[in-house]
């Protein structure tokens, strides 16, 4: 008798089917899921993202914010939950977002150690929600003393949002 498809091998086998692939994604996104499956989930909805994911997004974060270190070390799942939401995301979401781009953690290793990308993408996704208010986190973000060696974030990702905002302005009073 044939052993029946795992999550992982299930998901991966609808890809010629994105709509089929994004429903069974969806019924994946739930506390608990092991690592790996999150993972892919989310490339799923990254790929295409659809606003039925929202609300179980927003409760898979808030899940692994609870008990960070041990369920999302270094910030990489809620990162990745974060780009799902980039054009999902709502002026309700903007109070996680904001301590998404406030969050600190410590790792053993040095490596983007202080969850550098996640204040990185928060404050992307805040940008699509309230440019105003992404540009009063970017000021802070500027001067992050945490800012991660390897890839420069989250102050990069601040620099971009204020290159942006000078352009608009200098356009705006030509």
């Amino acid at each position: 008798m044939a052993k029946p498809p795992d999550s992982l091998e299930k998901l991966r086998s609808l890809r010629d089917t994105p709509n089929e692939q994004v429903a069974y994604a969806l019924q994946l996104v739930k506390s608990g899921q092991k690592r790996g499956i999150m993972e892919a989930v989310l490339t799923v909805l990254t790929q295409y993202p659809t606003p039925t994911a929202r609300p179980a997004l927003l409760a898979q974060y808030r899940y692994y914010d609870v008990d960070c270190p041990k369920l999302d070390p270094g910030a990489y799942l809620r990162g990745s939950i974060l780009k799902v939401l980039r054009n999902l995301a709502q002026t309700a979401d903007l109070p996680l977002l904001v301590h998404a781009s406030q969050t600190y953690e410590q790792m053993p290793s040095m490596h983007d150690a202080l969850a550098a990308h996640l204040r990185a993408t928060a404050l992307e996704v805040i940008n699509e929600v309230d440019e105003t208010l992404a540009a009063f986190h970017s000021v802070r973000l500027l001067a992050d003393p945490n800012t991660s060696r390897m890839s420069g974030e989250p102050s990069l990702t601040a620099v971009k949002y204020w290159q942006v905002r000078i352009v608009c302005y200098q356009f705006i009073i030509m």
